[in-house]
């Protein structure tokens, strides 16, 4: 009889070891977020939409400006200033097709876009005058290409463009960037 006490002491202990082991060392089970974890990254691939937008590029003789349709992936939930963003990114960047040419310096910086009642109000870094290659007509090709571009959207009737958070009173001396720009489909073909 004296081995079935010493037996249940035996089995209490284990079962008290086993139970510690168990419940009390464990760890939080907080779920982590690994860099490279497949369905956080497919998580974040279907927050993301394609987004059409309309860009306005000029044609070779910079006489029209033509629309060039590219659709871009976007965040699924994105507000109207991210979209006037990516649009004026977009069209620094360039055109895709090669028998349109750009309007926008490449080395232009965005520093901000907002929006006041209907007017985009679009800040650029000193590079969209220094770096411009000149000229009345390049003028009107860029700020045509900007202004009609982001008019497309819903609610915007105007442009008003800044160098470094000011007004200027023009881009390269020949049109008046003093006060919003409107529209003009005279321009476009």
């Amino acid at each position: 009889m004296k081995k079935c006490p010493t037996l249940m002491l035996i089995m209490a202990i284990l079962l008290l070891t086993s139970s510690l082991l168990i419940g009390g060392c464990q760890k939080s089970q907080a779920p982590k977020a690994e860099p490279n974890n497949p369905t956080a990254e497919k998580e974040s691939e279907e927050s993301n939409v394609s987004q059409d937008f309309t860009l306005y590029f000029s044609d070779n003789q910079a006489m029209y400006l033509i629309a060039e349709n590219r659709a871009v992936e976007v965040p699924k939930n994105a507000d109207q200033v991210f979209l006037l963003e990516t649009a004026v990114k977009q069209l620094i960047a360039g055109p895709k097709n090669q028998d349109l040419t750009a309007t926008l310096p490449p080395e232009t910086r965005l520093l901000s876009v907002k929006v006041d009642n209907g007017t985009a109000i679009v800040d650029f870094s000193q590079e969209l005058q220094t770096k411009h290659w000149g000229g009345s007509t390049g003028e009107i090709m860029s700020l045509g290409s900007l202004t009609n571009t982001l008019t497309e959207f819903q609610g915007i009737q105007s442009v008003q463009i800044l160098l470094e958070g000011q007004k200027i009173d023009s881009l390269l001396g020949h049109m008046d960037t003093s006060s919003p720009l409107q529209r003009d489909e005279s321009l476009i073909k």
